[in-house]
């Protein structure tokens, strides 16, 4: 059975596209294969359609850091942060909008549309700033998965499905952790019923949890 969205992702999702084809027809959409690097000019703001992508930056001591991720009716740009460096690349294949500065101001939905995206990323910059709150590393890393989970996933029949692809190194960078740190406490996660992988499929489970599956995208994390 093919992952269908969630129920309160499909009515908002549905209605996002239903704008965008009744008002932006006539505009062509950009595709991103995955691991591109998506440029970004000032007064730029990019949506996505399909896809996922995620945000980078570089600390003074050259570590990479994973500031975001962003997917479906989601929204980036260089006005939108002031981080630098920062860098966009596809987590897969992508379609997305650009929009410029002039456009959102003159039209009332488009910029509904953006100020939700917007919402939805300044919800996601908290919890992410949350996990720094937890002192163990292992309650880093469900959080995450719980929260990602939740924003991307999908509902199959055998749980949900995140159709992106997250790396050890990935999750290091977005919980300020070392990949090899990563890699040790997911096979103590898997040890502990907590994460079962079957086929690439990751299961989560907890004591407040029932069990729930999280298939990232068909590549072992």
């Amino acid at each position: 059975m093919p992952p269908i969205e969630s129920p309160n992702q499909l009515l908002p999702s549905l209605k996002f596209r239903k704008f965008l084809e009744e008002n932006y027809q006539n505009r062509q959409l950009i595709h991103k294969k995955r691991g591109s690097t998506i440029v970004l000019n000032k007064n730029q703001y990019w949506m996505v359609i399909r896809g996922m992508v995620k945000l980078e930056s570089i600390t003074m001591h050259g570590d990479q850091q994973l500031l975001g991720l962003v997917g479906p009716n989601e929204i980036f740009g260089d006005s939108l942060t002031k981080v630098l460096p920062y860098e966009v690349k596809a987590l897969s294949d992508c379609d997305l909008l650009c929009f410029d500065g002039l456009e959102i101001e003159s039209s009332p939905s488009l910029a509904l549309a953006v100020l939700k995206g917007v919402s939805e990323r300044h919800k996601q910059s908290e919890i992410f700033l949350s996990l720094f709150g937890l002192n163990l590393i292992e309650e880093r890393i469900k959080e995450f998965l719980k929260s990602i989970s939740n924003d991307y996933g999908q509902v199959s029949e055998d749980g949900i499905v995140i159709n992106f692809r997250l790396t050890h190194q990935d999750l290091a960078n977005a919980l300020g952790t070392t990949r090899v740190t990563i890699t040790r406490i997911m096979g103590l996660l898997k040890k502990q019923r907590f994460l079962r992988i079957n086929s690439c499929l990751l299961y989560t489970s907890d004591a407040a949890d029932d069990m729930q599956c999280v298939d990232l995208g068909g590549r072992r994390i």
